[in-house]
């Protein structure tokens, strides 16, 4: 009931957060425009079609590097780390 406590604090409907992905459905069920069942599943499946519309612009991107693993975990952190060391190390001689 993170989104009550905001709106009890004033933060106005129309806050630019307010907009993004699970903010506007959770607003809307607020709002009785649909219960909660209902707003879980619309959630998941709108959060699954922007997944999809991301990988499908990152695809295109021609000089891109997949690490396979979450962002924070540490074996991810020196995949990238090492990545970067031999791209910015200087070319041997």
């Amino acid at each position: 009931d993170e989104m009550r406590g905001l709106l009890a604090q004033g933060i106005p409907e129309t806050a630019r957060p307010f907009g993004g992905l699970v903010y506007r459905q959770a607003l809307e069920h607020l709002h009785g425009v649909r219960d909660e069942r209902a707003t879980r599943e619309l959630i998941a499946r709108e959060n699954r079609h922007y997944a999809k519309r991301q990988l499908t612009w990152f695809r295109k991107e021609p000089d891109l590097e997949w690490f396979d693993g979450p962002g924070e975990s540490p074996a991810t952190i020196a995949a990238v780390e090492r990545f970067l060391a031999d791209r910015l190390a200087p070319p041997a001689t």
